[in-house]
């Protein structure tokens, strides 16, 4: 597994530990911290701990065929979960993982 891979794969088993409270929004709070934090340090996208956001929105909405703008995804799962927050979140790492291993071709998914 590729480190991205790996550091993704311990937030989806245990979300807790690094988003309190399991659920969509504490996901979506957090997640905006950390591309902050990548933005505010040059990150460059390939070494982000979810490359390409932008582009997983645009795939997202294709996929589901919705138009909502850009960061909306969380809304999405929230709203196909029927407003269940945690399946919400789970719902969600798995559109991210379909998205990398069909997208970014990242090994290890």
């Amino acid at each position: 597994m590729s480190s991205l891979a790996t550091i993704r794969e311990f937030i989806r088993k245990r979300p807790g530990m690094l988003i309190g409270k399991t659920g969509i929004a504490n996901f979506e709070h957090w997640l905006m911290g950390i591309m902050t934090a990548e933005d505010v340090n040059n990150i460059k996208e390939s070494a982000r701990i979810f490359p390409c956001l932008t582009e997983f929105e645009g795939w997202l909405r294709k996929k589901h065929k919705t138009y909502s703008g850009a960061r909306k995804s969380f809304g999405l799962a929230l709203r196909k979960a029927k407003n269940d927050d945690v399946e919400a979140f789970y719902l969600w790492m798995k559109w991210y993982d379909e998205y990398a291993k069909e997208i970014i071709a990242e090994p290890g998914i």
